[in-house]
């Protein structure tokens, strides 16, 4: 065989190796199920761990967690080669303090850091191993109740990790009341860290609203829960960001005289966004159903606090969308609601509106009737949407026809009924159908012999009718009957 061959993992030399490793590992395991068993003799588990050559580290830390370990085998165990059986040393209560204090200068990481956890630490060891050059051990030192809360403060100041910051500000002992003047210098990262935690005093607020922080940073400033009155009108009204003033402007907490000077903003998104909010002014909303940009006139229309006059003008705008917002607005004037009945792209927002009056219902029937539902064997790509329409269609004619049926017959039969639908029709003649067979017009006659409740006394009538189509619908009526 090569010689090469015993270090090739395709041929046997590779595959013994790894059998070899495998062994080993199941024997390490084993034997830490005897040593860390209480039944198993301290004094031979003891031999073990003093054996620092011939024991593979995995097994000395394993005893190490035995609850029968004497204090002095801890401290002991402080001067093993292994990092590992030293750190667990130093987490141990039962390791005296004074042997754990010289291992503050350990050359790994990971028993550093188990030293500036210790809670019995003295604040110069504490203070050294929070500016330790390794990240791991400056949050474990950050995260010990012993640290100063100006030392705490410091992490916001300094480069940090996202890490460090976490725990820092959630330290019990961080107060940022008490640091005002120092956390004003905060980093980027740090500020955002505390905007995005806890309550701040106002003048943070103050600091970290100045332009020379983060669009990011400014933007959580005007979105935190606790931001200032006047902090939010600076941003809103001086940011160089069109996000952060949209975002002030957005706040209910932001000051009314500050919302109307935003309604003025070059940036329609801003503009935009003092719509959103309900105790937007009428003289503002006003002013803005005239802007120049769609959008906003729609959201203006929309708004609570349009004024009937301005919606009447902003009823004529070219922008069916912006008609449409004044229709839904239970604001909007009812002449103007009945007049959109006549118009098939707004009559079913119209009659929708709870403001529509009672003059709108009927061409609003007649105008409903006119429009053609989706099929269900439609080819048109967008027939869910027509479908949903279709729906609203539906109910908008039934609550118009079940509005109109509820007038008196003498009004009703001064209406062209004959221009409605069939089903319309018939929900709006059902509370009269005695009268409607008398009606001189052929088409409501028509439509009472067709209606499942009418009287068998009005057919019998119907029956000699001067009209032919009458009776001959009076006798297919008896006919279906007797077939059933």
């Amino acid at each position: 065989m090569n010689s090469s061959d015993e270090h090739d993992p395709v041929h046997g030399g590779g595959s013994d190796a790894i059998a070899a490793e495998v062994a080993a590992t199941q024997e390490r395991v084993a034997m830490i199920r005897r040593l860390v068993d209480s039944r198993f003799p301290l004094g031979d588990a003891l031999e073990v761990l003093s054996d620092v050559d011939g024991t593979h580290p995995s097994v000395r830390r394993s005893i190490l967690g035995r609850r029968d370990i004497p204090a002095a085998v801890f401290a002991f165990a402080l001067r093993d080669p292994d990092p590992g059986v030293r750190a667990l040393a130093v987490m141990s209560s039962a390791t005296p303090l004074e042997s754990v204090l010289p291992l503050a200068e350990d050359p790994f990481w990971s028993v550093r850091k188990e030293v500036a956890m210790r809670p019995d630490l003295p604040l110069p060891i504490l203070t050294t191993l929070l500016d330790d050059g390794d990240a791991l051990v400056r949050l474990g030192a950050i995260s010990n109740p012993r640290v100063p809360s100006r030392r705490l403060a410091d992490v916001f100041i300094r480069s940090s990790t996202a890490a460090e910051l976490a725990v820092a500000i959630k330290h019990p002992g961080f107060n940022p009341y008490e640091h005002v003047v120092k956390l004003a210098g905060a980093s980027p990262v740090g500020a955002l860290s505390l905007l995005a935690s806890i309550r701040l005093p106002a003048e943070l607020f103050e600091r970290f609203a100045f332009q020379d922080q983060t669009v990011e940073t400014r933007r959580l400033v005007a979105n935190h829960t606790t931001c200032p009155p006047h902090v939010l009108a600076m941003l809103a009204l001086n940011d160089p960001s069109p996000l952060v003033r949209e975002d002030a402007t957005h706040r209910t907490e932001l000051p009314i005289d500050a919302l109307m000077q935003a309604s003025r903003d070059p940036v329609t998104d801003v503009r935009n966004a003092c719509l959103t909010r309900g105790d937007c002014p009428a003289d503002v909303v006003s002013t803005l159903l005239r802007d120049t940009e769609p959008k906003t006139r729609e959201l203006a229309a929309a708004h609570a606090n349009a004024d009937p006059e301005s919606l009447r003008s902003a009823a004529m705008d070219p922008i069916l969308g912006v008609r449409l917002a004044v229709l839904g607005n239970i604001r909007c004037p009812s002449e103007i609601l009945e007049d959109a009945c006549t118009d098939e792209e707004t009559v079913l927002t119209a009659i929708m509106n709870p403001a529509c009056g009672s003059a709108g219902w009927f061409p609003a029937l007649v105008t409903l009737a006119q429009q053609t539902p989706a099929s269900g064997d439609d080819p048109d790509p967008n027939v869910k949407k027509k479908k949903g329409t279709a729906t609203k269609i539906a109910t908008a004619r039934r609550k118009a026809a079940v509005n109109l049926s509820a007038f008196e017959w003498e009004v009703l039969r001064k209406y062209r009924l004959d221009k409605l639908a069939a089903g319309d029709l018939a929900t709006v003649i059902a509370p009269h159908l005695s009268a409607a067979s008398l009606d001189r017009r052929v088409a409501i006659r028509l439509a009472a012999i067709a209606h499942p409740a009418v009287d068998p006394t009005d057919l019998a009538r119907l029956a000699s009718d001067p009209n032919v189509r009458v009776r001959d619908a009076v006798t297919k009526r008896i006919i279906r009957a007797l077939g059933a």
